[in-house]
């Protein structure tokens, strides 16, 4: 191994200790395996007494936060510009959203198309879709759990993380904040990989408000 060689794999090894995201993971099982886990487990009541049967997020009101790394710049934000969720109360409250793989912009404006076009390729994986249910856990109050199935670039993966839920008024908030492996979805660019950390960090903080139903 030359030394430029030892260097860099000293540099990709520090960066891979030193620069680990911390924070709670999501667990992405087999689509089929988190369909079963749902259906067996007894849903929970919530901690709060929804006042309609059908909210939707506003996204002017909320936030969806991806942040990505490499070695040599750091971390990077990204967003979308067009996505829409919403929650109708049953009897395991159940959320549905979609975003625009397209509409993705990040802090470094040259790099989107890039990432686009390689990453999500979103020429063929327009939407991404998660549709799962919300119930509360044995934690702390507000504490929930999402468990459900995502569809990200073709590829579908059960996923489960946990948040929190508030009442404001007669609106719900809830924030989320939890790492996901971009492999597990195949989203991955061989000629980039050593240099990019595999870890995302998704935040999201949504405001849903009630549809009014005469």
């Amino acid at each position: 191994m030359t030394l430029r060689a030892r260097a860099l794999a000293a540099v990709i090894a520090v960066c891979s200790l030193g620069c680990a995201p911390k924070g709670q993971r999501a667990v992405i099982v087999a689509a089929q395996a988190e369909v079963r886990s749902s259906a067996v487990s007894p849903p929970r009541a919530l901690d709060i007494r929804p006042k309609a049967r059908r909210y939707v997020v506003d996204p002017t009101r909320s936030r969806f936060v991806l942040t990505g790394a490499d070695i040599f710049t750091g971390e990077h934000e990204g967003t979308f510009t067009s996505w829409r969720a919403s929650v109708t109360i049953e009897d395991r409250p159940i959320l549905r959203a979609e975003v625009d793989t397209d509409s993705l912009q990040v802090d470094v404006p040259a790099a989107a198309g890039f990432l686009k076009r390689h990453y999500l390729e979103t020429h063929l994986h327009p939407t991404a879709t998660l549709v799962g249910t919300l119930s509360k856990t044995d934690g702390p109050q507000g504490e929930h759990v999402v468990a459900g199935t995502a569809f990200v670039h073709g590829v579908r993966r059960g996923i489960r993380f946990v948040g929190t839920l508030h009442e404001e008024g007669d609106d719900y908030r809830f924030a989320a904040s939890f790492l996901v492996s971009r492999k597990e979805f195949d989203i991955r660019y061989s000629p980039l990989e050593p240099f990019v950390r595999e870890d995302v960090r998704i935040t999201i903080d949504v405001h849903a408000t009630p549809v009014r139903e005469d």
